[in-house]
């Protein structure tokens, strides 16, 4: 038997990737969606034996999961395809990271699974400097 699983979190996050990998990278969607039921069926394994005290908070954390991971998609993209990055963007895809990791923490102790200590990465006010404000959100 298997002695380190992913979180919940950790399954809605690559759901969020693997979601975004079937709807930009054509060439690959069935693989895709492949790997989306495979994620999905897991995750309702997982929540039918759970309680979630807060589901609107649950449902944020969500959210913020699948948009992050599209902000931060967004950004490497331009990395990827040579185009000039300045610091600051880079700083932002990793500031976004720290705001990923603190929705996957909500979701991880809303269902009692164990949550991510790091949360060091840059300076989440950055995200500001960019138009996006995600105080108080999670």
């Amino acid at each position: 038997m298997r002695s380190y699983l992913p979180t919940l979190a950790e399954l809605l996050d690559r759901l969020s990737i693997t979601t975004l990998k079937s709807i930009k990278l054509h060439e690959n969607k069935n693989e895709y969606e492949k790997e989306s039921n495979l994620i999905m069926n897991d995750i309702h394994r997982i929540l039918k034996n759970k309680k979630i005290r807060d589901y609107g908070q649950f449902m944020r954390a969500i959210g913020v999961i699948f948009l992050i991971n599209e902000m931060i998609w967004a950004s490497e993209s331009k990395a990827r395809a040579g185009r000039k990055q300045d610091l600051n963007l880079l700083k932002l895809t990793h500031s976004l990271n720290r705001i990923r990791a603190q929705a996957k923490n909500v979701i991880s102790q809303e269902i009692g699974e164990r949550k991510d200590l790091k949360l060091d990465y840059i300076d989440a006010e950055l995200t500001k400097q960019f138009g996006y404000d995600f105080g108080d959100i999670l």
